[in-house]
């Protein structure tokens, strides 16, 4: 099985996706976590705002190859991150489900946007520093998140959407039934 943990920023994705892996002992794939490695490796050594598109596409292509050797060999993995809805994560997503045959579950994260707002810079102090988001203006923030049109992936398999404009009234139990099912 594949579950997808997908969303805006300050959705709580990682927090969520951090929860289901523990509580169903399955092991978790974070974009953002991979990428804040590779910058930690690059600095001082090369810029990392040049390279943000190409260590975020390297991030991507290397969760994907990881979740596809777990799953070939039988177990299920959790991958978390702001996935686009586009051709790229659509066919790889669709080429796992149909090649071996797993169940796909994705979770889809959305929240107020001026929550959304409130979070991004509530968490700018334990942000690492690479990620773009620690420079974004509000007029900047509004024409991402409409201009992104955040929504789930178009894939094969159940979907699940979270409101988590108010994180702490999530039912997890609710979504821990939907991922094992």
């Amino acid at each position: 099985m594949l579950i997808i943990v997908n969303g805006f920023s300050c959705t709580g994705k990682t927090v969520l996706a951090d929860r289901l892996s523990k509580k169903l002992n399955l092991p978790l794939f974070s974009v953002d976590s991979l990428k804040e490695m590779i910058m930690d490796s690059l600095e001082g050594v090369l810029s990392v705002d040049a390279l943000f598109h190409k260590y975020s596409q390297f991030s991507y292509n290397f969760i994907y190859s990881i979740a596809e050797k777990l799953i070939e060999v039988g177990y299920s993995t959790i991958i978390e991150s702001s996935f686009h809805n586009n051709e790229t994560n659509i066919l790889r997503i669709n080429s796992l489900h149909d090649t071996y045959g797993i169940p796909v579950k994705q979770i889809f994260l959305y929240a107020n946007k001026e929550v959304v707002w409130d979070r991004i810079q509530k968490r700018k102090k334990e942000r690492h520093s690479g990620h773009t988001d620690l420079t974004m203006t509000y007029e900047n923030f509004l024409y991402k998140m409409e201009s992104s049109k955040k929504s789930p992936l178009d894939i094969k398999g159940e979907l699940l959407k979270v409101d988590t404009t108010y994180f702490e009234k999530i039912d997890l139990e609710k979504i821990i039934e939907f991922s094992k099912s």
